[in-house]
């Protein structure tokens, strides 16, 4: 189930253009979106394009952010042993 929604929600099938606002607002939090807008430019023989440098950045920041969040989970349980 995890994977299906990811897949679905990371514009792999369809375009997220076309979906809904609630859809395309949830879909900015799944790294596999990015991902996604990266690979298709480095299959396609263009290599690192500047379209996809929001993607990489975004991707950058994203991962940071989750991983500031679990270090202070982890550093939080830490002290509760």
């Amino acid at each position: 189930v995890y994977f299906l929604l990811i897949t679905l929600f990371s514009g792999f099938l369809f375009p997220l253009d076309e979906g809904a606002p609630l859809v395309q607002w949830i879909s900015n939090w799944i790294p596999l979106t990015f991902i996604n807008q990266i690979l298709e430019g480095w299959m396609q023989g263009g290599g690192f394009i500047p379209e996809t440098k929001a993607a990489v950045q975004r991707l950058v920041v994203q991962c940071l952010s989750f991983g500031g969040v679990a270090a202070l989970l982890f550093r939080h349980s830490l002290y509760r042993i």
